[in-house]
């Protein structure tokens, strides 16, 4: 009898694996679930218009020279993005005259794209920012800002993810004359390629000014303007000034904080920690905590004596680290969010012969009004144009443009279609060369149709479920046969 009870436990574990696994595939990423932002009165609000509260990390200095670029990697982002709850990452490109001297090095315009990349696959937002530092009035290399942006915007400008931030902590230079004037000219030009990415506006006197960008703000949709902190060096007075100004209208982000002192050293002020995140909290105000890295400094969030760049313990955070931890712990974790999932109900694992067939057409069982306005595709992971494709009703039908598939590679693709109330449907496709489609019939009829063709595409999902299946239905047989043996 007890035998019999203790099949019966293994039964019941093996289906409700079966449902967990299903489950953790109805999870999706931070931009997936919250889409393109926006900047509505002083909040930051994503595609449904909720306000959104960004939290991250900063990178310090990247460059090619910089052993701190090594933590922004693929495997870093995502988890930071499972384990921590960070929904979006800070990339700081020095200007000149600083360790990480981005101005110094050829091909400059390559060195974040990988960085991005690996954001945008983890479904983080990214922040690229052109951290001026010294000398503090951008002006001074202003023309190679706005070479820096138009690059990137022209790379990204259909991406979600991307926001600009266009002066890191400008100093000894006046807003009125100078900041403002070069803020609005590479905004500009920013805004003749992406037109609605959201852009952080960097104020006077290292990121705090915000006061006097109260006074005379940048016309414009979609800005912020920034403000930086650090706990046991900037309090009440800096408390006061951020709410005083958010109060009369001026949206606002902490591009970059620390609980530290602003030297980088000293213990967490965890008093006036608690204080300043009272008031993002409340305000949905966005940060970003500096800096990811195992540097022999306070602020580092990551202990010295560690190498690993990913992965890291408990007892491997720093001071630091851990209370940023901690915090993150606090909200409710909405990075992945379970949501509607849709069937493919025709489409599915189909081929496509490159330069022979037609569209590929996918029919989801959605309602069409879910994917209208503000429905996007994802192929393999990036975001598609929507010159790529057609959509229209009977339950949603998608259309891959014939012109665009035959530009992928030969092999399998995954297409995932969200619409606009968090739901998705996911499934794959592959793309074949037509002499190796009419090589595999020669094959077949040369075989009598006995070869089977294994379907390259076989979603692991189903694969595991088939197999829990079979278990439990073999675990099945044995209890009948035991039954049976006692009878």
């Amino acid at each position: 009898m007890k035998r019999i009870k203790y099949l019966l436990f293994i039964i019941i574990l093996f289906f409700i694996g079966s449902n967990f696994v299903h489950a953790l595939d109805n999870k999706v990423t931070p931009v997936e679930a919250h889409g393109n932002l926006s900047v509505e009165g002083i909040s930051i609000v994503d595609k449904n218009g909720n306000p959104f509260q960004l939290r991250g990390v900063s990178s310090h200095g990247i460059g090619l020279t910089s052993y701190y670029h090594k933590y922004i990697n693929q495997d870093s982002l995502n988890f930071m993005r499972d384990n921590w709850g960070i929904n979006t990452v800070r990339l700081a490109r020095y200007t000149p005259n600083n360790d990480a001297d981005y101005l110094s090095y050829l091909n400059r315009e390559e060195l974040i794209k990988n960085d991005i990349d690996y954001a945008i696959k983890a479904g983080l937002y990214v922040i690229v920012d052109w951290h001026v530092l010294k000398p503090g009035d951008p002006n001074e290399h202003k023309d190679e800002a706005i070479e820096f942006f138009k690059y990137y915007a022209n790379l990204y400008k259909d991406y979600p993810n991307i926001i600009y931030e266009i002066a890191n902590e400008p100093h000894d230079v006046d807003w009125n004359n100078k900041l403002k004037t070069y803020s609005e000219e590479v905004i500009n030009e920013i805004r003749k390629i992406d037109d609605d990415a959201i852009i952080i506006v960097g104020t006077s006197g290292y990121s705090h000014g915000i006061d006097e960008a109260l006074e005379n703000p940048i016309e414009g949709d979609n800005l912020v303007y920034s403000y930086h902190f650090y706990a046991a060096t900037n309090k009440d007075k800096y408390r006061e000034r951020l709410v005083n100004t958010v109060e009369k209208g001026l949206p606002v982000i902490i591009s970059e904080c620390g609980m530290i002192k602003a030297d980088a050293k000293g213990n967490v002020d965890f008093d006036s920690a608690n204080e300043w995140m009272k008031i993002l909290d409340k305000y949905k105000i966005g940060y970003m905590v500096w800096q990811l890295t195992n540097k022999d400094e306070a602020a580092s969030l990551i202990k010295n004596d560690v190498t690993k760049l990913s992965d890291w313990e408990y007892d491997e955070l720093t001071e630091h680290g851990k209370w940023f931890f901690d915090h993150l712990k606090t909200y409710p974790n909405d990075n992945m969010l379970i949501t509607n999932i849709y069937n493919i109900i025709e489409g599915e694992n189909q081929e496509h012969i490159k330069d022979k067939d037609s569209d590929v057409i996918f029919k989801i069982d959605a309602n069409y009004k879910f994917f209208k306005n503000g429905g996007k595709i994802y192929i393999d992971n990036n975001l598609l144009n929507s010159d790529n494709y057609t959509s229209e009703s009977g339950s949603t039908i998608i259309k891959l443009k014939k012109e665009y598939i035959d530009t992928l590679d030969v092999g399998n693709h995954t297409i995932k279609v969200l619409f606009n109330n968090d739901g998705y449907a996911n499934s794959s496709f592959s793309v074949i060369k037509s002499e190796i489609k009419e090589e595999e019939q020669i094959k077949t009829i040369e075989n009598n149709n006995n070869e089977e063709i294994t379907n390259p595409t076989t979603n692991d999902n189903i694969v595991m479920h088939l197999i829990l299946f079979n278990l439990s239905l073999l675990i099945m047989i044995l209890l009948k046969r035991k039954i049976n043996s006692n009878i």
